[in-house]
């Protein structure tokens, strides 16, 4: 095959084979970059049902993006030909890198950290390898682990259920068997519950980590035999040589992590990868810090010795009564002190206990779900419906749809009721409105008991429910109470300006209290409180503020549980949960706030809990986002699959392209802060140009010269708790890379500029009464020019979404959440309205490059403002509209919260934002 051309790669050489396919390195045509492609052996063409099984497992695995997992790009076809192309890897196995002898302890311990955390991205997003050991684990150049072939393991078991030869025996040619029959996985490095044919979940990869830590450790494999039966049997049945007896100079740290990753009862394991690495980096922590336990098992003295000086019984016999008297005084001095110090001492928590209750991968991630009051039931939803679990064992049962609801609804879970057999669930149409529904166990159809709606919990006596409706750009504007059944209904409070809102309604344990999510935004910052009413009226009472507060919930025993990201309000941020004691009778708080969790990578929505407290349940979600390249054809019609750009953890955004439209230019929180990047379309790694606390909006001037952005000052920056919000600065660099110069200051939602010939950029400010857009013109190196037109705007609406035209001669705007689009001519010409028939939804916008169009990212239905918490039931369309009005759909992306796209200058390409959606329900307890 070197030298042909498969689909849009060049076969250039050979660089292995397997027994699941051969290996080339071949150049992708499209993007000018080298990468390996897999071609999977013919046999499978023979069986449609193993292919489509496959293709499944790859389309999961590929959506898998971490630094040390093996990127697939693409899966393909042609000519009867199925490949896999993947990331282009330089070095070698880790099999051949440990052949020769064991490894050191500190490249050890490297080594087995990065395995650990790509386990633990894969387990997160319910992806399992089933064939984990050395041979499929990378070791680069730069000494950097990449996991290969995710999917791979359960291809290889239907292909020997495929083959002819299906039931003969293997032939035992080293320690690596792979087993015939059904049970996937290879035999010296399988668990127990693989070797016995069962069910695998993510513990069965850890059983197999283990085992390859065993190897790396000590230099052979825990199980060896001259055939699968011996092995089998000494899987099951027999526990390893210690390691500490085949490398005395292991720590019996490493020992005892080894051992609990291979223990034989999975529940008995450690259940999760992140477990295993917090044990291996705390390890290696130590041992960095030289504070390291000694390297063998032998005892060390603690002290230096001591003489023993003989004893003088005379002297001693002559003051026995004195020595007595002092001991029974020391004796009861020390009864005494311990006395006091436990009736003081604060009461030891045990151990906080986790549990992953859904395992939902990309493309049908958990939106959201709640534990019933007596903690046996998860009712949660996902892309496939509402769902019933009982929790002891895994059933789930899905509840059915009602008849006289359009089946594109998407559901959310709201409240249990306190007896356990009921629960209320909010179903929103798309382009419409929020109703409440009644779901009960006992078998009966859902019924609707509010329209234009949406609830959120169920009084502590089950009698009422809390709901707000009214809904505005800030979160609903009005919180009432109604009995179960739904008649009637009350008004609590209602906001007092347009700028205000509300959501996440909670009752007190006593239920003569509400708390709720305020929202605000005041004209220098934007907050989110938590408060609390008296059902009787009066004044709230506020219990904390913070502009990244996610979710709360009231404890029976007066503790409110929070949710509370950290760092700059984005998705990717990490968010973990507070508690803070609060008095039931006046609902403030009464001690300082205290965090329960120190976690990493994900963002905590949807708290419930039982009715004992004794166990909380939540969302764990996040969100990735990529720059895809896709190729316009059919004068903006129609658009090629976009292909990934980018391949780093984090949001990737484009933004703009360079003039020459070589490049893409983006924003990424990759590094664990926001910075610009430059790639070019033949490049794997971007150039990064310069690093700010909030980059919004980075866009290249007419000329090509400059890249503008803005930036929040340093000193301004913002904390959690603060909720402050400066003015923007408007920077400039040069587009080769530099040093930022500032433009100009102002407050300012946005930006943008045309193309050359035209020299106009220009951005928009909104009137404090929010009436207005002022768009104003500016030079990128003489700063602030002179008002262009303004545009009257719903004040309870958000205008994000405008762009000028590439010749600078009109202003295109769209109101977030509809389907018109508003073409502002700077010639003082009336305003043109678009009305885009059938779609609505709209929040992202720009301007073609011959100005005969625009794209317009849609999302499925109308999100309010904190509907960020919900990404999973939503659905993105990229669309090109022509100035006609006449929409052509270009990309559709499932659980995606939001999507756009921007052309390059020659009009040739579009860069596409591309996010990635993963949430499960978790259960700690202990907490």
């Amino acid at each position: 095959m070197v030298g042909q051309t498969i689909s849009h790669y060049k076969i250039l050489h050979k660089v292995g084979a397997g027994g699941m396919g051969v290996v080339y390195e071949a150049e992708d045509l499209n993007l000018g970059r080298h990468v390996a492609l897999k071609f999977l052996p013919q046999d499978l063409a023979k069986n449609s049902d193993a292919l489509e099984r496959f293709k499944h497992e790859a389309r999961s695995a590929s959506s898998l993006n971490h630094p040390n997992i093996c990127t697939i790009y693409e899966i393909g076809e042609a000519e009867g030909d199925y490949f896999i192309a993947m990331e282009l890897l330089d070095g070698r196995s880790l099999d051949k890198h440990i052949a020769r002898s064991r490894l050191e302890l500190q490249e050890f311990l490297g080594l087995a950290i990065q395995i650990a955390d790509a386990l633990d991205a894969a387990h997160l997003k319910g992806i399992i390898h089933r064939d984990i050991k050395p041979a499929n684990i990378f070791v680069t150049a730069r000494d950097q682990i990449k996991v290969l072939d995710f999917g791979l393991a359960k291809l290889a078991a239907e292909r020997k259920l495929i083959a002819e030869d299906a039931g003969a025996t293997a032939k035992p040619t080293a320690t690596y068997l792979t087993s015939p029959g059904t049970v996937v996985g290879t035999v010296a490095y399988m668990s127990p519950e693989q070797a016995r044919g069962k069910e695998v979940d993510a513990r069965t990869d850890l059983f197999s980590f283990g085992a390859v830590l065993y190897q790396m450790a000590t230099g052979r494999s825990p199980f060896e035999g001259q055939t699968s039966a011996v092995i089998f049997e000494a899987i099951l049945n027999r526990e390893p040589a210690s390691p500490l007896q085949l490398n005395p100079e292991l720590p019996p740290k490493i020992e005892e992590i080894i051992c609990t990753a291979m223990e034989k009862e999975r529940d008995l394991r450690y259940q999760s990868a992140a477990e295993i690495r917090a044990e291996l980096k705390r390890l290696k922590r130590k041992m960095e810090s030289g504070r390291s336990a000694p390297t063998t098992g032998s005892a060390v003295a603690a002290f230096p010795p001591r003489t023993l000086q003989p004893v003088d019984r005379g002297t001693f016999g002559a003051n026995r009564w004195l020595w007595a008297i002092s001991a029974t005084c020391l004796i009861a001095l020390a009864a005494t002190f311990t006395w006091i110090m436990r009736t003081r001492s604060p009461i030891v928590r045990s151990e906080m206990k986790q549990r992953q209750l859904t395992t939902s991968s990309v493309g049908n991630a958990v939106a959201s779900g709640a534990i019933s009051p007596d903690g046996k039931y998860l009712a949660y939803v996902d892309s496939l419906g509402m769902h019933v679990q009982l929790i002891a064992n895994g059933d789930t049962q899905t509840v059915s749809q009602p008849e006289s609801l359009v089946a594109s609804a998407a559901w959310s879970i709201a409240s249990w009721f306190p007896d356990s057999t009921s629960f209320v669930a909010n179903a929103t149409v798309p382009g419409g409105s929020t109703s409440i529904w009644m779901v009960s166990l006992l078998g009966r159809a859902p019924r609707k008991i509010r329209d234009d709606a949406t609830a959120w919990s169920a009084s502590p006596d089950g009698s009422q429910i809390a709901f707000t409706t009214v809904p505005g750009l800030f979160g609903s504007r009005e919180v009432w109470l109604m009995p179960k059944e739904g008649d009637q209904g009350r008004k609590l409070f209602a906001a007092t300006d347009e700028n205000s809102g509300f959501g996440r309604v909670a009752w007190s344990p006593d239920g003569k209290r509400v708390g709720y999510l305020a929202f605000h935004q005041l004209s220098d910052r934007y907050e989110v409180s938590i408060e609390t009413r008296d059902l009787t009226g009066g004044s709230p009472t506020v219990i904390l503020t913070s502009f990244l507060l996610h979710d709360f919930y009231w404890l029976l025993d007066g503790r409110v549980v929070y949710s509370l990201g950290e760092g700059r309000a984005t998705a990717s941020d990490n968010c973990n949960l507070w508690e803070v004691q609060v008095n039931a009778a006046t609902g403030a708080p009464v001690e300082q706030p205290r965090r329960l969790t120190n976690w990493a990578g994900s963002n905590l929505d949807h708290l419930s809990a039982t009715s004992d407290g004794k166990r909380l349940v939540f969302q764990k979600w996040s969100v990735h986002i990529d720059v895809r390249i896709g190729e316009l054809q059919g004068r903006n019609t129609k658009l090629t699959p976009p292909q990934k750009l980018t391949f780093s953890e984090g949001f990737n955004t484009p933004t703009d392209w360079t003039s020459d439209s070589k490049a893409v230019i983006f924003e990424s929180d990759r590094n664990g802060h926001w910075g610009i990047y430059k790639q070019e379309l033949n490049r794997d790694s971007a150039e990064m140009l310069v690093t700010s606390d909030a980059p919004l909006g980075a866009r290249t001037s007419p000329d090509g010269k400059w890249i503008l952005y803005n930036s929040v000052p340093n000193e301004n920056a913002n904390s959690p708790h603060s909720g402050s919000s400066p003015p923007l600065r408007l920077m400039r660099i040069p587009v080769t890379g530099g040093p930022p110069e500032l433009v100009l200051t102002a407050r300012f939602n946005n930006f943008w500029c045309a193309r050359s010939p035209s020299t106009l950029c220009a951005f928009a400010e909104q009137t404090p009464d929010r009436k207005e857009l002022v768009f104003t013109a500016f030079d990128p190196i003489r700063g602030k020019g002179r008002e262009l037109a303004r545009f009257a705007t719903d004040p309870n609406a958000d205008y994000l979404g405008w762009s000028l035209s590439p010749d600078g001669t009109r202003i295109a705007i769209i109101k977030s959440g509809g389907n018109h689009v508003y073409v502002l001519p700077l010639d003082g010409s009336p305003v043109r309205d678009l009305t885009v028939a059938g779609w609505s939804g709209f929040n992202t916008f720009c301007w073609s490059v011959d100005g005969k169009g625009f794209f317009i990212g849609n999302t499925r239905g109308e999100t309010p403002l904190r509907a960020v918490a919900d990404p999973a039931g939503l659905d993105s369309n990229l669309l090109f509209v022509d100035l006609n009005g006449k929409p052509h759909p270009l990309w559709y992306q499932k659980s995606a919260p939001v999507t756009w796209g921007v052309p390059s200058w020659d009009g040739r390409h579009l860069a596409v934002l591309a996010p990635e959606f993963n949430g499960n329900m978790w259960m700690i307890e202990n907490f």
